[in-house]
């Protein structure tokens, strides 16, 4: 198994919220997985293996507390044989992605060469996955528009997170998920 570390944060015009440390599940991603990512990483391909950023509402008995979500990590064996959302509600391909240089600053951080960091970015109109966010999970592989389906790869729970028409007022909505595959976890 390799590590990684993973952040995430959105964007809302210039407003960037904290970033906030993402599970990682190495226990989905599987061998064959993981040297699928390695070969899509090697030919410079950052599109072709990420697919889905799921959103769901949890479960009931799991997220009773808005601001204390359960760790993730806690969650894993309940998501079941073939993992999934507890109650995913919105499924969005991904919209861009870049690499980033480790050694850089600023926004010339962002590159074309590979450094083993990658910035997979969904964009959400102000009509999108509006609801009570309270879990995510990046699916991957043989994944299509439709819930459940492909392999989850990643999975974080996250503090309530109200998605409303009026959050995104004539500005897009960034979801920022970072996967850095050269630190440990």
């Amino acid at each position: 198994m390799f590590n990684i570390k993973g952040t995430t944060f959105y964007t809302v015009g210039n407003v960037e919220s904290p970033e906030h440390t993402s599970e990682i599940n190495n226990n989905v991603a599987l061998p064959s997985v993981e040297a699928l990512v390695f070969a899509s990483f090697a030919k410079g391909d950052k599109t072709s293996f990420y697919k889905f950023l799921a959103v769901g509402g949890g479960s009931k008995e799991h997220f009773i507390d808005p601001q204390n979500p359960p760790v993730s990590s806690d969650l894993l064996s309940e998501l079941g044989d073939t993992p999934k959302l507890f109650s995913e509600f919105y499924r969005k391909p991904v919209t861009f992605t870049r690499f980033i240089d480790p050694n850089t600053q600023d926004d010339n951080k962002f590159t074309a060469t590979n450094y083993g960091i990658i910035e997979l970015i969904w964009t959400f109109s102000k009509d999108e996955a509006v609801g009570t966010w309270r879990e995510l999970g990046i699916f991957a592989g043989d994944s299509t528009e439709e819930a459940n389906s492909g392999k989850l790869v990643h999975y974080q729970t996250i503090q309530d997170f109200e998605k409303t028409p009026s959050f995104v007022i004539g500005r897009d909505f960034n979801w920022h998920w970072r996967l850095d595959f050269n630190e440990p976890q």
